[in-house]
């Protein structure tokens, strides 16, 4: 994703990486990590703000499962925040939590969601003000275990960089079809009432995901 975005746009990058480590002890300890990791993120954006002037207003937060969340506190000290791109949110000790320990619409100006495994390992409840769910959002074409549909989140948005095929998902509100774009060239709804709306939309089941 990373080396699309920079073959793509004018971007900087900046990787956030989390120790390996965190993979040998209980996941409630990177569930509870993820509020450190946006607090430090948070930090840096404002040292940033304070050395080199960067405007928060041109920062995009995109993180994945636990990644999604802690984007999410960052968003939440982060005051003027642009956007947040949440691939595929983590579920479990996230479902149902109070909006202050989630990723929510309110930690960014703009929060889309891509879902793509509410059956095990990502959150089902619409988090941004667009949540699409490829698929049906549950499971994903040739995927057999959850953790490929649960990557296949950054799968689609990394190809959406550099396709020239667009992902178009629709939903229903007031028995009316509205429609949306996903990933990177998603826009924020005008409208306050599609924030509640589920964006449906197919793929393919291999790369390329967007189909013709």
């Amino acid at each position: 994703m990373k080396d699309k975005l920079l073959e793509e746009g004018n971007y900087n990058v900046i990787y956030v990486g989390w120790d390996s480590s965190f993979k040998l002890i209980p996941y409630y300890q990177p569930v509870a990590n993820t509020i450190v990791v946006g607090l430090e993120i948070a930090n840096m954006i404002k040292h940033l703000k304070n050395k080199m002037g960067l405007n928060p207003e041109d920062v995009h937060l995109i993180g994945h499962s636990l990644g999604a969340h802690a984007a999410g506190y960052a968003g939440k000290y982060t005051p003027g925040l642009d956007r947040i791109t949440g691939l595929d949110p983590a579920k479990p000790l996230f479902h149902d939590r109070p909006i202050e320990h989630r990723l929510y619409h309110t930690d960014a100006y703009f929060v889309d969601v891509i879902h793509t495994n509410t059956y095990l390992l990502g959150i089902e409840q619409p988090c941004g003000h667009l949540d699409f769910y490829p698929n049906g959002g549950s499971q994903q074409p040739n995927c057999i275990f959850s953790s490929c549909s649960h990557s296949r989140a950054y799968e689609l948005f990394t190809e959406s960089i550099y396709s020239q095929c667009v992902f178009k998902g629709c939903g229903k509100i007031n028995d009316n079809t509205v429609c949306a774009v996903m990933g990177l060239n998603a826009k924020k709804p005008t409208s306050i009432s599609n924030y509640d709306i589920r964006y449906y939309l197919n793929t393919t089941g291999t790369s390329p995901y967007c189909p013709e």
